[in-house]
């Protein structure tokens, strides 16, 4: 599976790009807000890497949450990795028995990339989205 992007997750879309601003970085999508995932995104490049920066909606209290716990542990932001995906409900599977991971948003609808997705995590605790194409 190909690499997507890898997404970092900030109280604000602004202070994100606040954090990234100091690289070589160009908006490749400006910010949206996604009602059904319960965040605001956006889409930069740094070279040829792609990044998603993502922030709550107020009503997202599983982020504001993860916010609150990562800031002590990681204050760098990382939040996840994005691979491309042919078949999510396939590769869900595979990725559950392969890699002994527990999905946690089924596949569902995403506005910033008008497409598929689903997230799972795996054992070590690493979240993963998969991204339909």
């Amino acid at each position: 599976m190909k690499l997507a992007h890898i997404g970092f997750l900030y109280k604000s879309i602004e202070e994100g790009l606040r954090i990234w601003k100091t690289q070589n970085v160009r908006i490749i999508k400006k910010k949206i807000k996604d009602d059904n995932l319960k965040v605001f995104c956006c889409l930069i490049k740094v070279n040829d890497l792609t990044v998603e920066i993502i922030s709550p909606l107020k009503s997202n209290k599983i982020l504001i949450n993860k916010l609150k716990n990562s800031k002590k542990n990681k204050p760098f932001g990382f939040d996840h990795l994005c691979f491309y995906s042919k078949n999510i409900d396939k590769d869900l599977k595979k990725w559950e028995a392969k890699y002994s991971s527990k999905t946690v948003i089924k596949k569902t609808f995403s506005k910033m990339f008008k497409k598929n997705i689903a997230f799972l995590v795996l054992k070590t605790g690493l979240l993963v989205e998969l991204l339909e194409f």
